[in-house]
């Protein structure tokens, strides 16, 4: 004797977060003027400001001018804080070998997070159009969160960044 049974289809519902991606979290390096810096795990969608506060918060000395707080931070992003580079004492002769002190920026150097169109083109092999894509993917995706980060820019690539390593700063 076969017997088949069969019942009426029901309904399925799938409960909060069963559609989420299974990995939510994300890893961030945090270096600079913080007081613990390191890799710090984040939930994903979080701020540069979580970051920072994961790391222990600024250190003194810190530039936070440069720093965009509500950033959102990306899995393996370098989020490096700046030191406030003191201004020029009067008579006081620069560092001979052009190093900066206390760990601020070289002179000469330019910012690739605030720089124009005419800092960018004083830059060796950034004309205009190489320019203008730095500031378009800037204002597209935020500040820099690291040097290297230049190399998605279209036009920049290895050899380039290798170039202008030690031209530019955050």
């Amino acid at each position: 004797m076969l017997l088949y049974v069969r019942s009426k289809p029901r309904e399925v519902t799938i409960g909060p977060g069963r559609n989420e991606a299974v990995d939510s979290r994300l890893c961030v390096h945090v270096s600079g003027a913080v007081r613990r810096p390191g890799l710090y795990e984040l939930k994903s969608g979080s701020r540069v400001s979580e970051a920072l506060s994961k790391a222990g918060g600024v250190s003194e000395g810190a530039d936070m001018e440069n720093v965009n707080l509500a950033q959102k931070v990306k899995d393996g992003q370098k989020i490096t804080v700046m030191v406030t580079v003191p201004a020029p004492v009067a008579g006081k002769a620069p560092n001979p070998d052009g190093r900066p002190e206390a760990g601020g920026a070289r002179p000469g150097t330019v910012n690739i997070n605030t720089a124009d169109r005419e800092q960018l083109e004083t830059l060796p092999g950034i004309g205009p159009s190489l320019a203008e894509r730095i500031i378009e993917y800037r204002e597209s995706n935020g500040s820099f969160s690291s040097i290297e980060e230049l190399d998605s820019v279209e036009g920049i690539g290895p050899s380039k960044l290798e170039t202008l390593q030690d031209l530019v700063t955050l």
